[in-house]
């Protein structure tokens, strides 16, 4: 059994993309933890149309949750011996070479057993689509150039930069996992990595990827900063470079430069050419062609 993982909270904007991603991929079932969500997700995830597909699990609370290994604790109890399962966000979508979940377990876990770690590239678009074409800023429609050419940052000097150069959609992100539930002692914080029993380390899979969505919408980035800021003054127990990303852009809004922020992870019409000339991004449009149908 091959089932996937994932926590949501105020993602009405694309839960839906990814819940038709996840299904239309192979995946048996969706384990969906809902952070007491107010814009619609709720109805949605628990709409007739998923029925049988995706499994809400109760949430317990945001302060000291550890949600990834109360999905972890959840598939050992309840489901099948060697249940493979992959942990991401509704953000954040497969792709392999035929768009077949069943590649991903192929290439990564060898017979099945340990795991494996899914690399992650983010997405962007053209910044005169980002201005011009707001209602297609969707992993359907016009955000489909994947960032090649990725930086290495220092999160606790970084989160104190008025900007950062390259922007911050250039920046090189961890992997997610994907893992023998059996074998799993623990998922990391983030999904980034995790503990196999017999000190197995992670290796990451080269035919298989994960498509980072995290601009859309100008309004949906501003309800993001605002859930953040939530989030952060909840959770005290997180490492002072945890998200430091998020605390930059909680502090950009608060000197209301949040709308440049946010033009800036999208790429200039006339850097575009020379950036894929380059190698630097590249035009991926196997979710576009996954989803003909939708685009």
């Amino acid at each position: 059994m091959i089932i996937g993982a994932t926590t949501t909270w105020n993602n009405c904007d694309i839960v839906a993309q990814f819940l038709r991603h996840s299904r239309k991929l192979g995946l048996d079932q969706l384990l969906v933890m809902d952070f007491a969500s107010d814009d619609g997700t709720q109805d949605l995830i628990r709409s007739g149309d998923w029925a049988g597909f995706v499994r809400q699990v109760s949430h317990p609370g945001i302060a000291e949750l550890d949600s990834s290994n109360l999905f972890l604790d959840l598939i050992r109890r309840e489901y099948p011996p060697g249940t493979i399962c992959l942990f991401c966000d509704p953000d954040e979508f497969l792709v392999t070479p035929n768009m077949d979940i069943r590649e991903a377990v192929r290439a990564g876990l060898p017979g099945g057993r340990g795991g494996c770690l899914i690399p992650r590239f983010n997405v962007t678009a053209s910044r005169e689509d980002a201005v011009k074409l707001q209602e297609e800023l969707h992993p359907f429609g016009a955000l489909r150039f994947r960032i090649v050419n990725r930086v290495r940052r220092n999160g606790l000097v970084d989160m104190h930069r008025a900007s950062l150069t390259p922007p911050w959609i250039w920046s090189a992100i961890p992997g997610k996992v994907l893992v023998n539930a059996q074998d799993a002692i623990r998922i990391a914080d983030g999904d980034h990595s995790a503990n196999l029993r017999g000190g197995e380390i992670l290796r990451p899979v080269g035919s298989v990827y994960l498509l980072h969505y995290p601009f859309r919408k100008w309004r949906e980035f501003q309800d993001k900063i605002s859930v953040a800021r939530i989030d952060m003054a909840r959770s005290a127990h997180y490492a002072a470079n945890s998200g430091w990303q998020i605390r930059r852009w909680i502090r950009l809004a608060d000197e209301g430069r949040l709308y440049e922020e946010y033009l800036e992870q999208f790429v200039e019409e006339t850097a575009l050419a020379p950036a894929l000339q380059q190698g630097r991004l590249v035009r991926d449009d196997q979710v576009r062609w996954f989803h003909h149908d939708l685009a």
